[in-house]
């Protein structure tokens, strides 16, 4: 399944809750596994700007919107450049490619995110990284799917 053009909704759930809440949708949502895994681990490093544009474009509940990410997934060691653009109609849409962690210096990533942003990649720098472990559900009919994000860590600039 395609979820890369998706609505997006988030909820905060209390942890001591979660066990319930897979038993009660189990009859609904299979959790996705990827060689042998149900939790998931992913790590992220985030763009912006010297003046955060990006992130006070989010904070500020701002449309059309973007979010230019490196990110990491454990389970199949890959990496992606990934934009997401949040439009003012509430619609998400993401396009990524294969990258390097940390390096949006190279021709292909430059031309990636001036073909799919308003900004120069020499203008933006990592902000902001983080890691966490993922359950993801599939609902059995439906297009829909449910993704639970565990043990979030964050760091800064100032603390990478």
């Amino acid at each position: 399944m395609n979820f890369k053009d998706a609505d997006e909704t988030k909820f905060i759930l209390n942890a001591k809750k979660l066990n319930k809440l897979l038993k009660d949708v189990s009859d609904k949502y299979d959790i996705l596994e990827i060689g042998n895994k149900r939790v998931l681990n992913f790590s992220n490093e985030y763009f912006d700007t010297e003046d955060y544009k990006l992130y006070m474009a989010y904070h500020n509940g701002k449309g059309n919107r973007y979010l230019i990410k490196n990110s990491k997934s454990e389970s199949d060691k890959k990496k992606y450049l990934e934009i997401k653009f949040h439009s003012n109609k509430g619609a998400v849409s993401k396009k990524k490619k294969k990258a390097k962690a940390g390096n949006i210096s190279n021709q292909k990533s430059k031309v990636f995110i001036t073909e799919n942003t308003p900004y120069k990649p020499e203008a933006l720098k990592i902000s902001l990284k983080n890691q966490y472990s993922r359950i993801v559900l599939i609902h059995k009919q439906n297009k829909e799917k449910v993704t639970i994000d565990l043990d979030l860590t964050c760091s800064n600039e100032k603390h990478l």
